[in-house]
């Protein structure tokens, strides 16, 4: 189990993302910066085939598309997600 906050600032819904890993799913946060209060939260089952897309979406439409390829990162560094089985391999 990993957990890593990303202090952000504006360009996401309260500033901060906190991500918690298990084996079995991810739980992100989205904390106020000041209060640290959880404004949204949302937990992805990793045995799920679009999870990879579940949470890059969930992150880009509460920030931006870039910090969401940052969070999903570390997220793949320390889990093992499953491949998008919707596109192939090419």
């Amino acid at each position: 189990m990993a957990t890593k906050q990303f202090k952000i600032g504006e360009y996401v819904v309260g500033g901060i993302i906190q991500v918690t890993t298990s084996k079995e799913q991810v739980e992100i946060k989205f904390n106020d910066y000041f209060t640290k209060e959880t404004i949204l939260s949302n937990k992805f089952n990793l045995n799920l085939d679009s999870v990879e897309r579940d949470i890059m979406n969930f992150i880009s439409d509460n920030g931006t598309h870039y910090y969401a390829d940052k969070v999903l990162t570390w997220i793949k560094s320390k889990v093992d997600i499953k491949p998008n089985s919707y596109f192939p391999n090419w």
